[in-house]
């Protein structure tokens, strides 16, 4: 592209040629080597000679100068004729500023290279800082998003009918989202071991060393916890029976920062987890709060499927369907249910009972009525999870406790299993077997179960004058 040469007279001016650089605008005709660098650019302490002979490329941040160079040599060698790019460019002082320059070709060289270029700089730190401010904001967002998207996907493996450990790995996964570590471990206090901590879980992302502690040094990082139930990070952690400097070759945790993570249930200590990373990038504050969210879920999944498996262990059991028996159910089940209501926001309840029981006693006899009992205790015991509670409430009838749960998710799990009843063959009967059930939820509420019980009760015999074989819900409580 070819202009008149009035631009290049328009700058050979002295009184134009001042106020359009104070205001910017520069002018550059690199076939006889001169042109006039902008005021925006003199003003941080940018020279002409150092814009004719590239020595201002030095001030350009290393971060921005493949890009900036990129679109130059894209205008040099006829790409476009058009340049916009942004940099940082740092003063006499070595302080950085944001530039945003705009460029146009006049005239190609002979060669086909830029003959003549005019273009506009100026300064944008206000714009960029801002810029970062709203990105820091949506990093913050993302990854609040991200956090509690974490937590729910914990508390979603929690209510599903998984092995600790594999509840344990899950979780893991879910940390790993949000928090950069190399290693882990959890630790959490068994009732059949004096109060005592055992490691229940070990492991490490890929590529990565797994860390584990030392038998005698697991009690010294978790009293660093257990008092205050925060966090702690340690760095390069060195317990007392460790001589030397902390990366002494006796020292199996030097170069790595430890996360200390309480699990806590109610204010109680449990357990702890360990996140280890290896320097130099040790663990921050804002590692704190994901940690914190993370490990209320684990805790519940730990104090679940610990302390509450060992209570219903030792728990008398109905002989005939190994569910607890009604007095059991009376005497203690309340207690259990009412820290239910501490640590979940969702408890259901289920009232199921066998159709036609009656009938089929009196037909076939109390052997075929016993038969029938075990083995629908079967599918109950086989189609629900290991944390929910089962109850032989009467003869034929039984209560199902779900913690953690909410009523739609209780109805599909009973309703499942109806379905499953009316198609299994095991009861060897001429007519498919069926029950009806009535459910109940409890929404952060302090409703006791046996309120509770009472409106389940109401709605399984609505589902029985509706026609039987089938599952009705009570309204919701909260």
């Amino acid at each position: 592209m070819k202009i008149d040469n009035d631009l290049s007279a328009v700058f050979r001016s002295a009184s134009v040629r001042r106020k359009l650089l104070e205001v910017g605008y520069f002018f550059g005709d690199l076939e006889d080597r001169w042109g006039y660098t902008s005021g925006t650019l003199t003003r941080l302490g940018l020279t002409d000679t150092e814009m004719r002979n590239g020595d201002y490329q030095k001030r350009i941040h290393s971060e921005d100068l493949p890009n900036y160079m990129h679109n130059w040599d894209r205008l040099n060698n006829g790409h476009t004729d058009v340049l916009y790019c942004e940099f940082r460019v740092a003063d006499n002082d070595g302080k950085w500023h944001w530039i945003e320059t705009h460029a146009v070709v006049l005239e190609r060289g002979v060669g086909g290279g830029i003959g003549k270029v005019a273009g506009f700089d100026r300064r944008i730190d206000v714009r960029k800082q801002s810029e970062e401010i709203l990105q820091q904001e949506y990093r913050e967002t993302q990854r609040k998003l991200a956090i509690n998207e974490a937590v729910r996907r914990v508390g979603a493996d929690i209510t599903l009918d998984r092995e600790l450990r594999d509840v344990l790995d899950h979780a893991v996964i879910q940390i790993a989202e949000v928090i950069h570590f190399h290693s882990c471990e959890v630790y959490a206090r068994q009732k059949d071991q004096n109060g005592g901590m055992t490691r229940v879980f070990g492991a490490s992302l890929s590529g990565s060393v797994e860390i584990t502690t030392a038998q005698n040094d697991v009690s010294y990082f978790l009293d660093m916890v257990s008092e205050n139930l925060y966090p702690v990070i340690v760095d390069e952690p060195r317990p007392p029976d460790k001589s030397g400097s902390p990366d002494a070759p006796g020292n199996p945790y030097a170069n790595y920062t430890l996360l200390l993570v309480p699990l806590r249930v109610k204010s109680q200590f449990i357990g702890s987890l360990f996140l280890w990373r290896r320097s130099p990038e040790p663990f921050g504050g804002d590692d704190l709060y994901p940690a914190l969210a993370l490990t209320d879920s684990l805790a519940a999944a730990v104090y679940n499927r610990s302390y509450y498996q060992e209570q219903i262990s030792r728990l008398e059991h109905d002989e005939l369907t190994g569910f607890l028996t009604r007095s059991v159910f009376q005497r203690n089940v309340p207690r259990m249910w009412a820290e239910y209501q501490d640590l979940y926001p969702h408890n259901s309840v289920a009232m199921i009972d066998i159709d036609n029981f009656k009938a089929i006693n009196d037909t076939f006899g109390h052997d075929t009525g016993d038969h029938i009992i075990r083995e629908l205790a079967r599918l109950l015991r086989d189609g629900l999870r290991r944390e929910d509670l089962l109850i032989r409430y009467g003869g034929e009838e039984f209560v199902a406790i779900f913690p953690n749960t909410d009523l739609d998710t209780a109805a599909k799990s009973v309703d499942r299993i109806r379905v499953a009843c009316t198609k299994s063959a095991a009861f060897e009967l001429e007519q498919p077997l069926s029950f009806s059930a009535g459910l109940a939820e409890c929404h952060n509420c302090d409703t006791s179960l046996a309120s509770l019980i009472k409106e389940a009760d109401v709605a399984l015999y609505s589902a029985k004058r509706a026609g039987r074989n089938r599952v009705h819900r009570a309204a919701a409580t909260a």
